[in-house]
């Protein structure tokens, strides 16, 4: 897991035009020993997690999923015994990006779908300049294309977890606080107000046909390819979440199966989905004493003029 470091804030003052940089109006994480004790032992990772979707090229404002060009979310990871606060979540420059080129999220057991790592370690600053904004460029048959900003349609808090019971599985399972009130594009493009997928990576050695592969493979360290070994898959952990071209299968899964399961053998009082609902709460306070759903552009650094407003309906 890439460490949680502390926010050495910012040089330079913002602009009168811009938002305030992440932490600005207060560093919205605490860490907390107590709160690191009492969380369970099977989650290896939680955070934030905000969902995105881009139209496709020259489709500014998307009418339906098949308006868009893919779906992506952001994993902003926590440190263990983070607690939210008010204020906008700082940037400590562990952030990752994972793009569905698929455009829905599983909905159920029977949704396998494939994504991979886009960029892994990067600040918000380099999202912004790499990810979130439009851009043109020129083709000789139809001239200049446009492809338009990212919009965000949910933010909310996730968690990396195990199951020990027989065959070790992992799972990401998430709550979203906003939208504040889920509408027919979350609905449409398969995200909930609680959702849990199966996590699997894909071993980069193993043989695979070229239209499955991505044009370059993730470098892994050593020790990762030697835990692969021959095997095609492993329950995907958060270190496989930190490298580039990384390839992970998504299987939907219910909120209340195992992916929310306390550790069989963990003593600890409270279960993943408690550990969960204690973040879900402290960010709907976070957001309360903000700016509602425009709080998600002050967390990721970007003016909510510049970018469309958190989509509900198409």
């Amino acid at each position: 897991m890439i460490p949680y470091v502390a926010n050495t804030g910012q040089d330079e003052e913002p602009k009168a035009d811009e938002p305030a940089a992440n932490g600005a109006e207060g560093e919205a994480v605490e860490e907390s020993k107590e709160r690191e004790e009492a969380q369970p032992s099977n989650v290896m990772e939680k955070g934030i997690i905000y969902f995105f979707t881009r139209g496709r090229v020259t489709v500014n404002d998307p009418e339906s999923v098949q308006d868009l060009q893919r779906s992506f979310m952001v994993l902003r990871p926590l440190p263990p015994g983070g607690k939210l606060t008010d204020g906008a979540v700082q940037d400590v420059g562990n952030n990752r990006l994972i793009a569905l080129p698929k455009k829905v999220w599983p909905k159920s057991g029977r949704d396998r779908f494939m994504a991979f790592v886009e960029k892994a370690g990067v600040t918000m600053d380099q999202l912004k300049e790499e990810f979130f904004q439009g851009s043109d460029y020129s083709t000789k048959t139809t001239g200049t294309r446009h492809t338009p900003e990212v919009t965000p349609i949910g933010e909310g808090v996730y968690a990396i977890t195990y199951t020990g019971s027989g065959r070790t599985t992992n799972h990401l399972s998430y709550m979203l606080t906003i939208p504040q009130e889920l509408g027919e594009v979350q609905k449409d493009v398969g995200i909930a107000e609680k959702g849990s997928f199966v996590l699997s990576a894909k071993n980069p050695t193993a043989k695979q046909p070229s239209y499955a592969a991505l044009p370059q493979s993730p470098d892994f360290p050593k020790e990762i390819l030697d835990e692969f070994g021959s095997l095609g898959w492993l329950p995907a952990r958060p270190e496989h979440l930190n490298y580039a071209n990384a390839q992970v299968l998504l299987i939907g899964e219910d909120f209340n199966g195992e992916g929310t399961q306390k550790d069989e053998n963990d003593d600890s009082k409270e279960t993943p989905v408690e550990e969960l609902e204690k973040l879900e709460h402290e960010d709907e306070l976070r957001i309360e004493h903000l700016k509602g759903d425009d709080t998600v552009y002050l967390d990721l650094g970007i003016s909510a003029k510049d970018y469309p407003s958190v989509k509900t309906t198409w």
